[in-house]
This record gives structure tokens, C-alpha cells and sequence, in this order.
């Protein structure tokens, strides 16, 4: 509620009159400024700046120094692609070595070379060949066939030498 200095367009407006008065907002009242031009989205170089002014030889340094920032990334992701490289061939030469080892193990099993073979191998036969004697010493010394049931290991199913010695 105001008095009104005048008379205002308006039904009840009178001059020294008491008046209610409504108020609209219009929006806030902003003065604005350029303060900054940059080349692409914050990241470009700086066009126009309205409270830093740079010289030349200022404008030359930070390019300077942003080029060499570039190149010491460049030199860096060369560094690394070049580790990974050398990584895969040696995993690679690793597996091939591993497979040519695995393959002359199999072979030399196979082969029955008796200077390369694995302890395991010679603890089986030696488990096999004292029935083998067994049986061959009773006929010998008898000469006649034992009976089946006098040597009770000889008739029991015997593992294959060729599986216990294939790497699974």
C-alpha cells in the first residue's frame, strides 16, 4: 500500500490517495560482459581475454611447452606399445618352447629310450617285474606251470605303461 504522488491510470487511483499497488517480476536486472574467446570448448587457445594480456614471446613458451607436452606423451604410448610387442614374443617363443619340450617327452616315452626315462616309469616296472620273475623262477626251478593262485599279483589287471606316462 503507497500514496500515490499523481493520479495513475488505474480504477481508484487518486492523487493523495492511499493505492494498493501490485508488483510483476520482470526478470533480474544483469549487465554483462565478454570476458573471455577461446578457440573450440576449453581447451583451444585463447583468442581474446579482457584482464590477461600476453605478449608474443608469452604466447611462443606456452605453445612451446604444450608441443613438448605432446611429444613426451607421443614418446610415452611408443614406449608402451613397444613393451607389449616385446611381451607377446616372449610369451609366444615361451609357449613354443614349452610345446616343442612337452612333444620330445612324448616322443622319447613312446621311443623307449631307456637313459631318459622318468622315475616313476621305473618304479612301475620294477613293481611288474618281480612277478614276471616270479612265475619264470617257479618254472625254472620246478618245471612245471605255477598255479593261479600261488602268485595272486600276476592275474590282477596292470595299468599300460603308455597311459601313465601321456602329460594330461
Amino acid at each position: 500500500i503507497t500514496e500515490l504522488p499523481q493520479a495513475c491510470a488505474g480504477r481508484g487511483n487518486m492523487k493523495a490517495q492511499q493505492s494498493a499497488v501490485r508488483l510483476t517480476e520482470i526478470g533480474p536486472r544483469m549487465t554483462l560482459q565478454l570476458i573471455k574467446v577461446e578457440e573450440g570448448l576449453g581447451q583451444g587457445n585463447v583468442l581474446y581475454h579482457s584482464f590477461i594480456h600476453k605478449t608474443k614471446e608469452e604466447i611462443q613458451e606456452a605453445l612451446a611447452r604444450k608441443e613438448e607436452k605432446l611429444q613426451l606423451k607421443a614418446q610415452r604410448r611408443q614406449k608402451q606399445e613397444a613393451d607389449v610387442a616385446n611381451k607377446k614374443a616372449l610369451k609366444q617363443a615361451h609357449r613354443k618352447k614349452s610345446l616343442a619340450g612337452m612333444k620330445r617327452k612324448t616322443d622319447q616315452a613312446v621311443g623307449g629310450d631307456s637313459d631318459a626315462e622318468d622315475p616313476g616309469m621305473q618304479e612301475q616296472q620294477n613293481v611288474d617285474e618281480p612277478s614276471d620273475d616270479d612265475v619264470e623262477y617257479y618254472r625254472q626251478e620246478v618245471g612245471e606251470e605255477p598255479d593261479e593262485d600261488l602268485f595272486p599279483q600276476s592275474t590282477k589287471r596292470r595299468r599300460r605303461l603308455s597311459q601313465s606316462t601321456t602329460p594330461k
